[in-house]
């Protein structure tokens, strides 16, 4: 873990506490639809479970819902720590997550390398929105100097 995130864990920590102890709402009601997964369903309850277990899948699901708030209480700081385990696991969508977390400074201070670095191993892994990310990034000098050489390499 990073120097920093000793509040995010600690709600972390919360969390799974109140969710062993049962306290934590069933979210039976509440079905999460993740597009990319071409309209895979599941409950936050078995979402939780899944992430806590370690699957990528169910970190990576875990961390949008703190990122938007949904069905969870907005909490960038969260987001981050869910999408890294996810990330850290070769998840090409949770890479690119982070890239966007670190080039807006969402739970983490904005940092236009570690973006270019994230959206880097989301490309790695054949994420197509990575690369044209990529592409952008250095077709526009955004976050970096201008260089059409490397923009044409994610083109």
């Amino acid at each position: 873990m990073r120097k920093g995130n000793s509040d995010a864990e600690e709600r972390l920590k919360s969390l799974d506490d109140m969710a062993s102890r049962g306290e934590i709402r069933s979210s039976e009601h509440l079905v999460l639809h993740d597009p990319l997964e071409g309209g895979c369903s599941e409950t936050f309850d078995s979402i939780l479970h899944a992430a806590d277990h370690g699957d990528p899948n169910g970190q990576y699901t875990l961390g949008l819902l703190y990122r938007f708030g949904d069905s969870v209480e907005q909490d960038y700081s969260v987001s981050m720590l869910w999408l890294r385990r996810a990330a850290e696991q070769n998840h090409a969508r949770a890479q690119y997550a982070l890239g966007e977390a670190y080039e807006r400074g969402l739970g983490t201070q904005q940092s236009g390398s570690q973006a270019i670095e994230w959206y880097t191993r989301a490309s790695s892994n054949n994420y197509y929105p990575a690369m044209t990310k990529l592409a952008d990034i250095f077709g526009n000098g955004v976050l970096t100097k201008q260089d059409y050489q490397a923009s044409e390499k994610w083109y």
